[in-house]
């Protein structure tokens, strides 16, 4: 879903690390429904559906995100829902939205999300002629490193997000870093191409032109497609101070930003087959210095040092057990919807 920003808060959903319990959230009917979701404002919206940002009525000290999506003809669920629900089950979280809850209403579904404040990450470039260049840069990779761990644990977990794009990556002045909507996520084999069910519209093309990679326009997709539009992602992070630049110094700004440039050259290449891997990336040299930070993170290893800080709420929602409802008849543009936790 191409999100809009209608603040400077920009998007918002979460992610964050553990959460305490490894229940699934489900969709079913809840006859008695506790719980009442208080919608305060639209914060986001596009092809996919609408966020927006809502209280339980059980917990007011809480804010959550309400992401609202329309459900495939003759479907239940959606790969989002499939995706976030699988990697439920596992016992940690890194950089990917947590699911609270999920409320079916005729062909709509609500996702309660956990609610992050977050910036999109073309944000970044705002910060280039402010400060050192080799600040801005190192700044940089160190995001672009947590976004790449990030993509491993997707693609480790048999998933491909298919929207990778600075709207869709969010950090915060702390440089905590998470990558939100999965609405265009598929599940596919390991190191395959898989063909979609349809051709992607032009317009889906059109919003996100830049960050396509060349087989999506065969309707083709796999994990080495997150590799392409992370790539372009970096290459537009300078965004139009890169015209800037050139003029004022005659020089183009990736001449000054050399890790940033090979980052870019590795991930960005025509045939899906010479990309590398997350993996690879990880081990890259040009990760040199984040991996002496960091060190390298897999689904399989122990939760890298990167987490992020829990909000004052946390001990409020570690109260909540994730289950499934089904919506009443109010509706969330209405100012509010039942659930049961």
């Amino acid at each position: 879903m191409s999100l809009m920003i209608k603040s400077w808060l920009a998007i918002l959903f979460w992610a964050q690390i553990s959460i305490g319990t490894s229940a699934i959230p489900r969709i079913r009917a809840v006859e008695n429904r506790k719980q009442c979701y208080r919608t305060q404002a639209l914060v986001g919206w596009g092809r996919h559906g609408t966020v927006h940002r809502a209280v339980p009525s059980t917990q007011p000290g809480t804010i959550v995100a309400v992401k609202k999506v329309k459900l495939p003809t003759g479907s239940s669920s959606k790969p989002e829902v499939d995706f976030l629900q699988a990697f439920s089950q596992t016992s940690s979280y890194c950089g990917v939205p947590r699911l609270f809850d999920l409320i079916r209403s005729g062909n709509s579904l609500y996702m309660v999300e956990q609610y992050f404040e977050g910036k999109p990450l073309h944000y970044i470039g705002d910060s280039f002629e402010r400060a050192n260049i080799e600040d801005w840069e190192n700044r940089v990779m160190r995001l672009l490193y947590k976004v790449t761990t990030i993509v491993n644990l997707i693609h480790e977990a048999k998933y491909v997000h298919g929207d990778v794009k600075p709207g869709n990556i969010l950090y915060d002045d702390h440089d905590n870093v998470m990558v939100v909507d999965f609405g265009s996520c598929r599940k596919i084999y390991p190191w395959s191409m898989t063909r979609l069910e349809n051709l992607p519209e032009q317009r889906e093309i059109a919003d996100t032109c830049c960050f396509v990679p060349p087989e999506k326009h065969r309707g083709l997709i796999g994990y080495s497609s997150d590799i392409y539009s992370l790539g372009k992602t970096a290459r537009w992070l300078p965004g139009l101070l890169r015209r800037l630049h050139r003029r004022v110094t005659g020089s183009s700004v990736f001449d000054e930003v050399p890790r940033l440039r090979e980052f870019i050259g590795l991930t960005v290449k025509e045939s899906h087959s010479e990309r590398p891997t997350a993996e690879d990336l990880l081990r890259h040299p040009v990760f040199n210095k984040e991996r002496l930070e960091y060190g390298i993170s897999a689904a399989s290893d122990q939760l890298p040092p990167f987490e992020l800080s829990w909000p004052s709420w946390r001990s409020g929602l570690q109260n909540i057990s994730p289950t499934g409802v089904r919506a009443s008849s109010k509706s969330a543009v209405d100012g509010e919807f039942w659930g049961g936790w």
